[in-house]
């Protein structure tokens, strides 16, 4: 699951960019926006149910069978791996708002 918060950061997940690489530089930029706060919402739902099964789990103190390990440290990882994914597609939503911004002043500033 830290996997997927580094692929987050990285910008690598499994994406259709056909459409994306036709774009112009700012929808291109408000579509990967887009594409980050579907990640940013869809991880934190995936984080609170994460939350709920790992304090369930804790309730009914389920160990693994082989070596009776127990199975909260193991679906605390889905926790921790969601809700580090949705801060970090939040926080690519917001770096892209401020390039959205910044290119549309670049913009007005090359304008007679």
């Amino acid at each position: 699951m830290i996997g997927m918060i580094l692929v987050t950061i990285d910008r690598r997940h499994i994406a259709l960019d056909f459409l994306v690489n036709r774009l112009a530089p700012r929808p291109r930029i408000a579509l990967t926006m887009f594409h980050h706060l579907i990640i940013a919402i869809g991880a934190a739902y995936a984080a609170v149910q994460s939350v709920e099964f790992a304090r369930r789990v804790t309730m009914i103190g389920q160990t693994s069978m082989a070596i009776g390990f127990p199975m909260v440290f193991a679906h605390s990882a889905l926790v921790v791996g969601f809700a580090g994914t949705a801060l970090v597609a939040a926080v690519l939503v917001v770096s892209g708002g401020t390039e959205l911004v910044s290119s549309h002043r670049a913009a007005k500033a090359k304008l007679p």
